[in-house]
Order: C-alpha cells, then structure tokens, then sequence
C-alpha cells in the first residue's frame, strides 16, 4: 500500500509558480512540469526508500528534465 503524502502550501505555492514561470517561457512547459513532479509524487508513494539520503536523514528525488528535487 503506498504512503500518503501530504504538500504544505508552501509547497503547492512552489510547484504553481514554477508552473507559471515555465509556461511564460514555453507554452505547455509548465504542464509537463507539473506532470513530472506528479509523478514522482506517486513514485515516492509507492517506494519512499528507494531514493537516497541527500540531507543526514533526508531522502530526495530528482524530477527528470527539470532543475528540483522532492
């Protein structure tokens, strides 16, 4: 059963303006952000130990194609 996870409006906050930043540079840019960090939402659901510690007790993932980590 995968982990729920939860995003702080900060968060959230993020993800839209890195939404908007990308689409002003290319239409449809921000979507496909989006649609990548979604999916490695669900892929860190599904296997939060995959991905390995980046901070002493912090595991992070790298969103393909664009410059973050979650």
């Amino acid at each position: 059963m995968p982990y729920t996870i939860y995003l702080t409006s900060s968060a959230i906050a993020d993800v839209t303006m890195a939404k908007e930043y990308y689409n002003s540079k290319v239409d449809g840019l921000g979507r496909r952000m989006t649609s990548e960090v979604d999916m490695m939402l669900s892929k860190i659901a599904d296997m939060p130990y995959v991905y390995s510690k980046r901070y002493v007790s912090i595991r992070a993932a790298r969103v393909p194609s664009f410059p973050y980590l979650i």
